[in-house]
């Protein structure tokens, strides 16, 4: 309501700001989950996976390519230190270690398994022109180069038309499909320190 004059709104401010509630309501509750099952360590090893659903009716997220989801993962020792982080932003608000964000022409993969800080997982549509170059114009955009948001329930990856599949990486990922996906992590632990909490 704060901008109402500014452009013309016509709308009562108590309807406005009952619209903002069930917005918001619908993106904390109805959009996606995510759950961490139990994680285990061997040889220095922990091992945990991440699963995502998409509650949503559509590839989430959707609309213009530019939009994205991302995992943001931490493994903190005892003393709330972190061992492992991927997906954490830059001060500039980056996505670090988002192979597009230090080369246009680059874009970061569909993952199974994360094993690095380096690497990330984003849930994203990249379009390609007609040199296969990532590109964010829709008139000069030819063909898919990455589309690995989440699929909606019911949404066969398999059988899907090709114009409106999943691209890349998740064309092959058996945990990625109907509804949601699963990232496997394989973090290597220093030796004398123990993971005691992932967020």
């Amino acid at each position: 309501t704060r901008f109402r004059q500014l452009h013309d709104v016509q709308a009562p401010g108590p309807e406005l700001e009952g619209m903002a509630r069930l917005t918001e309501q619908q993106l904390r509750e109805d959009t996606a989950t995510v759950e961490i099952s139990p994680s285990q360590t061997s040889s220095g090893v922990l091992e945990f996976e991440v699963g995502v659903r998409n509650l949503t009716g559509h590839k989430f997220p959707t609309g213009y390519p530019a939009r994205r989801a991302w995992l943001h993962v931490r493994v903190l020792d005892d003393s709330g230190q972190p061992l492992f982080e991927s997906g954490a932003l830059s001060p500039e608000g980056a996505i670090i270690g988002n192979d597009n964000d230090t080369d246009s022409l680059a874009f970061e993969p569909h993952y199974e398994t994360i094993e690095q800080n380096d690497q990330v997982v984003i849930y994203e549509s990249i379009l390609g022109d007609a040199e296969s170059r990532p590109t964010t114009g829709l008139l000069s955009a030819v063909k898919y180069l990455k589309d690995n948001r989440l699929l909606p329930r019911g949404f066969e990856k398999r059988t899907a038309d090709p114009q409106i599949g999943a691209f890349g990486g998740p064309a092959t990922d058996d945990t990625f499909g109907d509804g949601g996906d699963r990232v496997r992590y394989r973090i290597a632990i220093s030796a004398g320190r123990r993971a005691a909490r992932i967020e």
